[in-house]
């Protein structure tokens, strides 16, 4: 089994990948962990300048893996709070780094992969790059924070360092 996560440090710059492009890069327990991890790291290596977040294979990320979610663990919604504590533990680890945050957009960010390229402080788009909120099709609100990111998508974040 590859690596659902690539972690690779280039200069000063902190490449998280999501590598899981069979799925368009959606996202899994495993996933979450390791992007968790990688974002706390690199915002306490001071050989670290700024995180780049990018998917595997021409897609972004197609948010939420339901099927092997629930494969991996089929009493998931008998404790989906613990789910739910996991992907908004990943955003808080994007909003809480201490460097500059940016998503590589290609292709697909979707769902919660569009909350991920909102959280972070700038996004990069390919020509084929698109973010879409699909919770509204099915009756949902968007719960990784896109109604709080989305309307200031456009606005970059100041930081102090």
């Amino acid at each position: 089994m590859s690596e659902v996560v690539l972690v690779e440090t280039v200069g000063a710059t902190c490449m998280v990948t999501i590598n899981r492009p069979e799925a368009r890069n959606a996202l899994t327990r495993a996933v979450l962990q390791r992007m968790t991890v990688a974002l706390d790291q690199a915002s306490t290596n001071p050989g670290v300048r700024c995180v780049v977040l990018a998917g595997a294979g021409g897609h972004f990320c197609s948010g939420a893996d339901l099927r092997q979610n629930i494969r991996d663990d089929p009493q998931m919604m008998d404790h989906i709070e613990l789910h739910m504590d996991e992907f908004h533990g990943l955003i808080k680890s994007i909003v809480r780094c201490t460097r500059p945050t940016i998503a590589m957009m290609d292709g697909a960010a979707v769902g919660f992969g569009a909350d991920l390229a909102f959280a972070c402080d700038l996004r990069v788009a390919s020509t084929r790059a698109y973010a879409q909120e699909k919770f509204v099709r099915i009756g949902l609100m968007p719960d990784g924070g896109g109604t709080f990111w989305l309307p200031a998508w456009s606005a970059p974040r100041a930081r102090c360092r």
